[in-house]
């Protein structure tokens, strides 16, 4: 059963499954970890400063200078100029957004209208360098990710039309129908005494609108109390969500689409009308202190501190939140329940405690955006070795400081030690192994290789993608416990867009399997289906008990369906059956389409860059397309190995084992016996070239990798 697991859209194999070397790289490796910080400088015009070097930086860990090891300078609008590839940008520099939409303090027709000016962003404003993602909150579920950070247009789009209307919520002020009472009601306004009554008549309605002001206020204090829960829950989901933020790379700039609470909740007295002070202030100077509602006349001690708390997790985490104002998208007969919250204040507190900006014209957000796009097109990134240690997953605080005057600078405000994977949350896995999939950058504890070749019997590909791992260290676990095996595969096109992917987890008994593992290699097989072109495919694989992980990149081309020229698919090494695992997809079983990785009947698993012992044979699986070819011709096979500079070495002893029938698709394979020879160990290719023996004259080469041992 395919699962739907939303994390960054890429992954690759080749048709020859060849590796795309890692991207430009920043700053030199070091074994010693380094911290990046992304740097924005605006001068006083709100503008990027772009000349700024590695002197004009200063920066401080935990209090002690650090050495900047290295400087680089990426300018977003000099790279569209130039056409450099978006692969140059180091992820600590990339900008990545996060469109939250708040079910808990917004009404559907507000969510329904942002979700236009949203849209409108990510079709026509996002650079094909940005990434981003979109998420929901609500006190009901809390934190929801859609899509996680991605440059796929379609699948953030596609996401964010799919916000329909929220669950029904009780968002009414006063859940315990007291409502009437409340200040302003019209059954209040009946009991003012007119101002020509006798001083004794007043006296009296001044006590009738004391005692209604007492029940208005301890139904105001109930309701608040339900409303000071929810958002307790709601600043508690935002820390987590900023929390799990921290597995990204570079700085998240939140576009928080939310009517905010009410600031009263906070801010007690400060957010009161002036005509509600005055009569406060009245009452209390009559000696009427039974009739006000004292703990809403001071700031809300508790939940401020909560506020501060949340506020802090979010620049920790490297987060700057856009404050969008949606309650201004109201319309006539809006579907929401109680008065409009004036959440402007708490929505002004988010985005000042973490650097960004309130936008109250929600129906122009596309403009505000590209003005913050403007902004940070430029960014600097210090890297630095730290020299303190504070202990796994504890908190660094840094300063950042310009030397020059009259510019504004925006930095992170700390980093975290890396904290073991049981103590990530399921939000913050599935961050991290996005992180690493949009990197690009093949690496990890888990080796791990790919191969992927496009069959051309149809319109929309076959495209068999193999996983290998070696099993050695699988087994390597305890053996009393169950190695849960995570694969995921995604291929994405050349604009970026997810064209096909699956994902599995695969469960191994250690007691039962471990031997068979540590035998050879472990290797799944799945399918995607493709239409011609250019793709690039990313495999990831993760230890879902430990959190290893192993990552690898490739890039695959699809020919058109029933070319007219000969091809030949890259030389498979057929796999021993007595070593190691191969697990193939279930869906292939109840596929109707033949697999592709059978000869006479015999199913196989080709092995990826396979490792060889001189002078010992290895069969290899030759498949080609001859469109066209008489029936009865054949073809001749030349052989030869090249080592991992291109040079060749010698040619290939190969023996002929046995030939199928050309099938339906104008696909015949062939069985053949391989033997290395004496090679030195080391890394070669198994190169074969294949002609038509008849009047076509056609030829047709390909190769793949393996390794002596």
């Amino acid at each position: 059963m395919r699962s739907i697991i939303f994390l960054p859209f890429f992954l690759a194999t080749t048709a020859v499954a060849s590796s795309i070397p890692p991207g430009h790289t920043f700053h030199e490796s070091s074994d010693v970890a380094l911290v990046e910080v992304p740097v924005n400088v605006v001068g006083g015009d709100g503008q990027p400063i772009r000349d700024l070097t590695m002197a004009d930086f200063d920066v401080e860990d935990e209090g002690h200078s650090v050495k900047i090891t290295a400087f680089d300078v990426v300018d977003l609008k000099h790279n569209r100029m130039t056409s450099d590839p978006a692969d140059a940008i180091p992820e600590a520099a990339r900008r990545h957004f996060l469109f939250l939409f708040d079910f808990s303090f917004a009404t559907a027709n507000e969510i329904v209208q942002s979700r236009r000016a949203a849209m409108d962003f990510i079709e026509h404003e996002m650079d094909p360098e940005d990434r981003a993602a979109v998420a929901t909150t609500s006190v009901e579920i809390g934190p929801r990710l859609l899509v996680n950070f991605t440059a796929d247009r379609k699948q953030l789009v596609a996401a964010i039309r799919s916000l329909g209307l929220p669950k029904m919520a009780e968002q009414a002020r006063d859940p315990l129908a007291f409502a009437f009472m409340i200040p302003g009601d019209p059954f209040i306004k009946d009991l003012v005494a007119p101002g020509e009554e006798d001083a004794q008549r007043a006296a009296v309605a001044s006590d009738s609108i004391a005692v209604t002001k007492l029940f208005a206020n301890m139904a105001q204090k109930t309701a608040d109390a339900y409303s000071e829960t929810r958002v307790s829950r709601h600043l508690g989901e935002m820390g987590a969500l900023a929390t799990a933020l921290d597995a990204v790379q570079g700085t998240k700039r939140i576009i928080y689409f939310s009517e905010g609470f009410d600031g009263r909740l906070v801010f007690g007295n400060l957010m009161k009308t002036t005509s509600g002070s005055v009569a406060d202030n009245d009452a209390m100077t009559r000696g009427g202190f039974w009739a006000l509602d004292v703990d809403k006349r001071y700031v809300n001690g508790p939940l401020e501190h909560e506020i501060s708390q949340t506020m802090e997790l979010f620049r920790r985490s490297d987060c700057v939140v856009y404050s969008v104002d949606i309650a201004r998208l109201r319309v006539e007969g809006d579907a929401s329940m109680g008065q409009r919250t004036d959440g402007q204040e708490s929505l002004f507190l988010f985005a000042h405690e973490t650097g960004g900006d309130l936008i109250q014209n929600g129906n122009d957000l596309v403009g505000a955006l590209r003005r913050i796009h403007e902004k940070t097109s430029v960014t600097y990134v210090l890297s630095f070795q730290p020299t303190v240690q504070l202990g796994d997953g504890r908190f660094h605080r840094l300063k950042v400081r310009l030397r020059r005057r009259s510019a504004r600078v925006s930095a992170r405000a700390g980093y975290y030690e890396a904290k073991g994977f049981h103590a990530l949350t399921p939000l913050e896995r599935s961050l991290s192994a996005a992180d690493v999939i949009n990197s690009g950058r093949p690496g990890g504890d888990i080796p791990i290789q790919a191969f992927a070749v496009a069959f051309d019997d149809a319109a929309l590909s076959r495209v068999p993608i193999l996983v290998q791992i070696p099993g050695k260290g699988l087994s390597g676990s305890d053996p009393g416990e169950k190695l849960r095996m995570g694969i995921y595969v995604y291929v994405t096109n050349e604009q970026g867009s997810l064209a096909d992917y699956f994902s599995r987890t695969i469960s191994f008994d250690l007691a039962r399997e471990g031997e068979r593992l540590a035998s050879g290699d472990f290797r799944y097989y799945g399918i995607c289906h493709l239409l011609p072109g250019r793709y690039r495919v990313r495999a990831y694989v993760r230890d879902e008990n430990t959190g290893r992980y192993g990552f690898t990149v490739s890039s695959l081309v699809v020919p058109e369906a029933g070319g007219a020229r000969m091809r030949a698919l890259p030389p498979m090494f057929v796999s021993d059956g007595g070593r190691g695992m191969n697990v193939r997809d279930a869906e292939l079983a109840s596929s109707p389409v033949a697999d592709p990785f059978e000869v006479q009947g015999t199913p196989f698993v080709p092995r990826v860059a396979p490792s060889l012992v001189a002078g010992i044979g290895s069969r290899v699986c030759l498949m080609v397309y001859r469109p066209g070819a008489v029936p009865g011709s054949s073809f001749s096979i030349d052989a030869e190995i090249v080592d991992a500079g291109g040079r060749k070495r010698a040619p290939a002893a190969m023996a002929l084992i046995g030939k199928a029938r050309r099938d339906s698709g104008g696909l015949e394979k062939v069985l053949l016996d391989f033997k290395a020879g004496d090679l030195p160990p080391g890394d070669y290719s198994l190169r074969i070239t294949v002609r038509d023996v008849g009047p076509q004259d056609q030829s047709s080469s390909s190769e793949a990798r393996f390794t002596v041992s």
